[in-house]
């Protein structure tokens, strides 16, 4: 009987699974094997006009996104999978407005199907003080919260925490299959930002007054910012979230006064992976990406090792430029009247020409002279008259005589 029962265990078909993480949850049974890559695309044009900007190429270093997608995840990894080799596809030093891509990387080695419901990107250290890419770049259409994600590897709890930016997963994916996906992609951003330019020409002097705003809008203190426009240049430091108002003249004659420069030598680094010691697999600062396997939970991809800083983006420094400036001018008659400014309580607007409220008739002017004249005339002679006739009597036959008196 027993023998039996043996025999019917042993050559019945059952679904036995080639790792047990569906039953234990335990990373440690875990051979679906995942990692994430970096790299750049639309990379902004090297030039001197608005909506570009100014760098050395030589700075600029990443992996273009079809070639990550095209080699797969075998040379990015180590120890079968576990192990997340450094400095490979996983940095990009690149110039504000330039698009750094995430790749998701995977190979199904566990001998069935797999479904990825969700994918975790972390993009900061458990320590978001020691490196945190939301200081450098910017993300559209995606809200990104902090959060941790508890993560089970040989009956031990690990921890994964930080700002994790979350992805819809890939899908079932079969056994045996090895693949790669651009879940998504942020920018660099600029720190500086120009605005409330104005141009206007002092009437007296000749010279053109330029005021302008320079803000940082980041966490860092930007050290020798630069300003160059024409003759004039200045170089100062600017604090975090600091807003400065340049004042400046330029003994100009022409309107077309060119675009502000201003460049920023500063660079930025900041990582999202800290890599730990080899076989250390219970670190989790040093996973590169986390998964969620629908059959048993959550699972880290491979770990980042030795200890070194991986994931990282560096802004270089870069020049940028202000949209082209003009002085307007209108015409009055024949002649140009200069753009002056003017405050009406508190409120700035820039005035070309007084407007026209009324024109000068000339046969109405011409009217009233005539008019007056004429006016003037009758007055004239009425008021002759009236002393011509001062003390005139009209009398009867008897008038001269004195007793009968005056009518």
């Amino acid at each position: 009987m027993i023998f039996t029962l043996f025999v019917l265990l042993f050559f019945l078909p059952t679904n036995v699974w080639a790792d047990d993480f569906t039953t234990s949850g335990d990373g440690v049974n875990n051979l679906f094997f995942s990692t994430i890559a970096f790299s750049g695309s639309d990379i902004p044009s090297n030039c001197s006009t608005p909506g570009c900007v100014e760098y050395d190429p030589s700075s600029v270093s990443y992996t273009p996104t079809d070639v990550v997608l095209s080699n797969g995840m075998v040379p990015l990894v180590g120890f079968g999978g576990m192990r997340r080799l450094p400095s490979l596809a996983d940095r990009v030093s690149l110039p504000p407005g330039a698009t750094v891509d995430l790749i998701y990387l995977y190979s199904n080695e566990t001998g069935h199907p797999v479904d990825i419901g969700r994918i975790l990107v972390p993009l900061t250290k458990n320590d978001i003080n020691q490196g945190n890419l939301l200081n450098l770049v910017e993300i559209s259409q995606k809200e990104v919260t902090y959060s941790f994600v508890d993560v089970v590897f040989n009956n031990k709890l690990v921890r994964r925490e930080g700002y994790l930016l979350e992805y819809e997963g890939v899908g079932l994916v079969g056994s045996g299959s090895v693949g790669g996906i651009k879940l998504g992609s942020v920018r660099l951003k600029n720190p500086l930002k120009i605005s409330q330019v104005e141009a206007n020409r002092n009437q007296e002097s000749g010279d053109i007054l330029i005021t302008f705003q320079l803000e940082n809008s980041s966490p860092e203190y930007l050290i020798g910012i630069s300003i160059a426009h024409h003759s004039y240049t200045e170089e100062f430091d600017m604090p975090a979230f600091s807003s400065r108002d340049i004042v400046y003249s330029l003994d100009l004659e022409h309107t077309d006064i060119g675009q502000i420069k201003i460049y920023n030598s500063n660079r930025k680094v900041e990582c999202a992976t800290l890599g730990g010691n080899y076989y250390a697999w219970t670190y989790s600062g040093a996973a590169s990406v986390l998964s969620f396997r629908q059959d048993g939970g959550w699972i880290n991809g491979a770990y980042l090792q030795p200890v070194v800083e991986g994931f990282c983006v560096e802004r270089i420094p870069y020049a940028m430029y202000s949209e082209g400036i003009f002085i307007s001018t209108s015409t009055a008659g024949e002649d140009d009247v200069e753009k002056e400014e003017h405050s009406v309580a508190g409120i700035s607007s820039s005035l070309k020409v007084l407007p026209k409220t009324g024109t000068l008739n000339y046969f109405i002017f011409l009217f009233i002279v005539v008019d007056g004249y004429l006016w003037y005339s009758f007055i004239k002679g009425l008021r002759k008259y009236e002393r011509e006739d001062n003390n005139t009597r009209v009398c009867s036959e008897d008038c001269e005589n004195p007793n009968k008196g005056r009518v």
